[in-house]
């Protein structure tokens, strides 16, 4: 299995799928989100329990990237501060992921890939049971052409929505990533 994996699926589906392999294999999921100010940005832990209010924060203007992760963080009421994930300690323990927005007229791919090139072992078996449910669900399909560039190894539910890259959060991007990739593909 691959450590950079891509699927487009509604969001609230892919944590659904997610949620059982996170139980089993001990791993948290976190979203990030970030303001306009420097260093305003904050982290928030999926519950099982209010899984809406996690997926809201997806259709946040603010909205990052989310991680999954088995670190043992201790009381999750604490704030997660930006960069952790990154760190030398936690890095081996931590999924990143980016995409999964989504509007009436398109559908942001997900993408995710480990860390660190020699992760946990626990995390390592939870992104390998994620990878193969995924790509085992009844309707998925293989192969997706996007503009010019053809993706081979991006999954995804058939929609009539149009599915576009996840966003690279470049700041010159002017207005909605949807917006752009849409005057992109109409420019080409």
């Amino acid at each position: 299995m691959s450590s950079h994996f891509w699927i487009a699926m509604p969001i609230d589906d892919f944590f659904c799928c997610a949620n059982q392999l996170m139980k089993k294999y001990n791993v948290s999921a976190y979203v990030e989100l970030i303001g306009d100010e420097l260093g305003n940005r904050n982290v928030y832990v999926f519950q099982e329990n209010t899984p809406d209010t996690f997926i809201k924060y997806f259709f946040e203007p603010t909205y990052h990237s989310f991680y999954f992760s088995c670190y043992p963080f201790g009381d999750i009421k604490n704030p997660v501060k930006f960069g952790t994930f990154y760190s030398p300690e936690i890095a081996p323990f931590t999924i990143e992921g980016n995409g999964g927005y989504e509007t009436d007229k398109t559908r942001e791919q997900i993408y995710l890939r480990q860390l660190w090139k020699q992760p946990d072992k626990n995390i390592q078996r939870f992104y390998l049971a994620l990878q193969r449910k995924l790509k085992t669900l009844p309707g998925m399909q293989n192969g997706y052409v996007m503009g010019k560039h053809e993706y081979k190894n991006l999954y995804y539910l058939p929609s009539s929505k149009k599915i576009i890259p996840n966003n690279p959060h470049n700041r010159d991007v002017k207005g909605t990533w949807e917006e752009y990739y849409l005057n992109y593909l109409s420019d080409t």
